[in-house]
């Protein structure tokens, strides 16, 4: 069934795991890429191949360890007030676990990632996804993820929730994955 998309809210990490689901129908398929019409492979699908053939662990197109800091700081100043209350909801809990408990629990990076079947498993047979994505929601408001003061869900998601459900040994590749018109630093684009 098709997800409804809207720019910067959850709906596109829906989408995104609605494909995983689909794809990993599929035992033959070892390699899961997203990418889009705003992006492209910097290197030809030979190359693309070759390069995942190399690795045993998922690629990301992270950022830099300044954008980490400055965006979990921003999350934090937005949650303040849902992680130092009474009576926590579950959605809360990992709000504050996420931002609080984990000085490393936000992960930053481009949407457009290759993900191993291992990690794309993870994320298609999770039964706890509407707990993070109405956690995304609650620290991510659509107003200011429009005034750039956050990222969108889709840049903060998939290797947060990877990194979360396998623990902190959990290793993939930085590398640059795609050329796209974003930049995650926007002091160099």
């Amino acid at each position: 069934e098709p997800v409804k998309t809207k720019w910067g809210t959850i709906s596109l990490v829906d989408a995104h795991v609605t494909l995983l689901r689909a794809a990993c129908k599929n035992p033959r398929n070892r390699w899961f890429l997203l990418l889009s019409d705003s992006c492209l492979p910097v290197r030809s699908f030979r190359h693309v191949r070759e390069v995942l053939s190399e690795h045993k662990t998922s690629i990301f197109d992270m950022a830099s360890k300044q954008v980490h800091n400055d965006q979990r700081e921003n999350i934090k100043k937005f949650t303040e007030d849902i992680v130092n209350g009474p009576n926590l909801t579950e959605t809360e809990k990992l709000i504050k676990k996420l931002v609080v408990d984990d000085p490393c629990g936000i992960q930053v990076h481009s949407q457009w990632c290759c993900l191993v079947r291992a990690d794309a498993e993870t994320l298609s047979n999770a039964d706890d996804l509407a707990v993070w994505y109405d956690a995304y929601k609650t620290m991510l408001p659509l107003d200011l993820v429009k005034r750039s003061f956050l990222l969108a869900p889709d840049e903060l998601f998939i290797h947060t929730y990877l990194r979360q459900h396998v623990g902190k040994q959990y290793r993939a590749n930085a590398r640059m994955t795609t050329f796209a018109h974003c930049c995650l630093e926007v002091d160099s684009c």
